[in-house]
């Protein structure tokens, strides 16, 4: 009787926790919903993702450490680009703007655009596969092909990093 008690007791506990989080996700989806579009919601949903660009940017995101530690300029350009209080694609403006790291970039075959947003749009899409997997809609700036592709690719995605947050 005891063991039996026990067992609802926990299942009732999951069920309960499974119901609270439920709702806080649906509560931040609506919040979501009623904030304004930013600038980068589109260049989000507008990015497609590729296996080239996630390649490209594993590849890239080793070296561009290792420059800046051997060019303090360019370290100077990246933190102030950190630094900045803007959107991801005003960031990505500024970077091509940046001669350390715009020349880093061309001499690597990329763009600061694709060093951006192939990590943003990665980790974008990976929360918005999860909220389909939970039964929610994902924010309508996720595009549906990336959904697809993240889907598709997971694994190799996982793999190169590309859905490491940028405080990891």
């Amino acid at each position: 009787m005891t063991l039996r008690m026990n067992w609802r007791m926990k299942v009732s506990t999951v069920a309960m926790t499974l119901v609270f989080l439920s709702s806080v996700a649906l509560a931040q989806a609506k919040q979501a919903a009623k904030e304004e579009a930013t600038p980068d919601d589109a260049a989000i949903h507008d990015y497609l993702l590729t296996v080239d660009k996630a390649k490209k940017f594993a590849e890239v995101a080793k070296k561009i450490e290792a420059a800046a530690k051997a060019d303090p300029v360019m370290a100077a350009e990246m933190k102030k680009l950190e630094e900045t209080d803007a959107y991801n694609i005003q960031k990505a403006g500024l970077a091509e703007k940046s001669p350390h790291l715009a020349a880093f970039f061309r001499s690597n075959g990329t763009t600061a655009r694709d060093f951006i947003f192939t990590p943003l749009v990665a980790l974008t899409t990976a929360g918005a596969v999860a909220a389909e997997d939970a039964k929610q809609k994902p924010p309508a700036y996720v595009n549906p092909a990336n959904i697809e592709f993240v889907r598709e690719h997971k694994d190799e995605l996982r793999k190169l990093n590309l859905f490491a947050s940028s405080a990891d």
